[in-house]
């Protein structure tokens, strides 16, 4: 799809609309590459944030919605004064986990990027320092950076959501 040459998709279906004269080489420019490497990201991972969404929302009370109705409430307040409240845990570990998952990820980043043009990420350059340098120090220097960044998120996480608990 993303192939710089003519042939590949996206650039055909440019060229052939006249958006673009020449093709461009979409995971070599600075910008682009991040932003398609963040499309690729959300793509590939929005449906698990929608299953465990839905199956908070399946798992909310009919009865909170039927007092709210009682009480007057429009669509938008038990939105906002039920389903949020009720969503706000199974939101904060979405979070937690894809951020966790996205400082960890490799894999997609080096496939599409190679490390290059914008998107030299941390597991990234643990890897170019690690494999690519064989400058083990330096590799497991950045393993311990990235792993200091992950713990304290967690343990801002964590702390919120202990502390929540107890308010209720």
């Amino acid at each position: 799809i993303l192939d710089p040459r003519p042939s590949g998709v996206l650039n055909d279906v440019l060229m052939r609309l006249g958006l673009i004269d020449l093709p461009v080489a979409f995971l070599a420019t600075r910008g682009l590459a991040l932003a398609i490497v963040i499309f690729f990201e959300a793509w590939r991972y929005f449906p698990f944030a929608m299953l465990m969404i839905l199956a908070r929302l399946q798992a909310i009370d009919s009865t909170l919605y039927e007092a709210a109705d009682v009480d007057g409430a429009s669509a938008w307040q038990k939105f906002r004064f039920v389903t949020i409240p009720e969503l706000r845990y199974v939101l904060g570990a979405l979070f937690l986990l894809r951020l966790m998952w996205t400082f960890n990820k490799f894999d997609d980043i080096f496939l599409l990027t190679g490390g290059g043009f914008g998107t030299k990420v941390l597991p990234v350059l643990t890897y170019e320092f690690s494999f690519r340098l064989l400058d083990f120090g330096r590799g497991a220097a950045t393993a311990m950076i990235l792993l200091v960044i992950l713990v304290v998120f967690m343990a801002f996480y964590v702390g919120i959501v202990m502390r929540n608990v107890d308010d209720e």
